[in-house]
């Protein structure tokens, strides 16, 4: 499998319910330095883990809307939007926009650069991350 693949193979999971999806997935070494509307914060393996299980607590499923995918030798790059449904909402909803970069290792996520803000739910804006 193409590392894009092993990337969008990971967004459209359910790592953030499974977590043997997730060990599947993300490589023991893994560096996350993360960009965010709230600041800036990095995770190991172990945080990352907790982060995505409290987020399986809350979120029922998480739909990526993609709109790019790039690879570049072990380099991925891929632009999406998070659809989710939640325990406290019954309708689905944008969540937050997304660009990650990951370098992959052993076929699996080893380092990721991400940024992140807040969904903009504007017709103009959200038709940008429909699938191209």
């Amino acid at each position: 499998m193409e590392n894009k693949e092993i990337v969008r193979s990971f967004f459209h999971s359910d790592y953030y319910k499974n977590k043997s999806t997730f060990e599947k997935y993300v490589h023991p070494e893994v560096e996350i330095n993360w960009n965010s509307s709230n600041g800036f914060i990095s995770f190991d393996y172990r945080s990352f883990q907790n982060m995505v299980q409290e987020m399986g607590k809350s979120f029922v499923h998480m739909t990526p809307e993609i709109s790019h995918c790039f690879q570049e030798d072990e380099k991925v790059c891929i632009r999406f939007s998070y659809l989710v449904d939640s325990v406290e909402r019954e309708d689905t909803f944008a969540l937050a926009d997304f660009v990650c970069i990951w370098e992959l290792k052993d076929g699996l996520l080893h380092k990721g650069f991400f940024m992140s803000q807040a969904a903009d739910e504007e017709s103009d804006n959200f038709s940008s991350f429909i699938n191209l």
